[in-house]
């Protein structure tokens, strides 16, 4: 709020304020609530007991400006994130995909094609992030309360997969302590401040 007409997010991809960028992923979040499967929370997770957390979804869209929103709005409708890359080959993408337990995706047009590849095997689905970018634009926010989950601490935030140079890829669970740890420890050692851009 205190720097919500601020540049957010530009590069490749369309620009965001912080308000902007706010308001995307709250309507993002709504959306994907509605049109994704409903979260039966059969993923492993993080504790000694496998079980319980929420099913990873996949999402491909590049480096750009709607992935960062597609992040964000994935976090903010409960469920753990998988990003995939477009650079690897379809047979480790799916590998990757078989393994987090991810049979949707959300996908930019131009990956669209590649992500139904990758989750056919499974019965799996896509979902168009720029369809659902504009449905919920220019609109008003949904209200916080729209998503009702809130998730934190030992839930898995995201799975982050090694390429498989040396061998099959391998992933690893990140919670939401975990990055909120790592983003405050890089803004210390990069002495990031307000208006500083990466």
């Amino acid at each position: 709020a205190l720097r919500g007409d601020a540049a957010a997010l530009a590069g490749n991809g369309r620009p965001y304020t912080y308000a902007q960028a706010d308001r995307a992923s709250r309507a993002l979040a709504a959306a994907l609530t509605v049109t994704l499967r409903p979260d039966d929370h059969s993923a492993a997770g993080v504790d000694e007991t496998p079980g319980g957390a929420s099913k990873p979804v996949g999402l491909m869209a590049g480096q750009s400006t709607e992935a960062v929103i597609g992040i964000l709005a994935l976090v903010r409708a409960g469920r753990t994130v998988v990003v995939l890359d477009d650079h690897l080959p379809a047979a480790r993408l799916a590998h990757v995909a078989r393994l987090a337990g991810v049979d949707e995706i959300v996908a930019d047009t131009e990956r669209a094609a590649l992500a139904a590849d990758v989750v056919a095997e499974r019965g799996g689905r896509v979902h168009a992030l720029g369809e659902l970018l504009d449905a919920g634009e220019p609109g008003a926010a949904p209200s916080p309360d729209t998503v009702d989950v809130r998730p934190g601490g030992r839930d898995p935030f995201a799975i982050v997969f090694t390429s498989g140079s040396t061998g099959k890829p391998k992933g690893v669970v990140l919670t939401h302590r975990q990055q909120i740890a790592d983003a405050e420890q890089d803004a210390v050692a990069l002495g990031l401040g307000p208006g500083d851009r990466l």
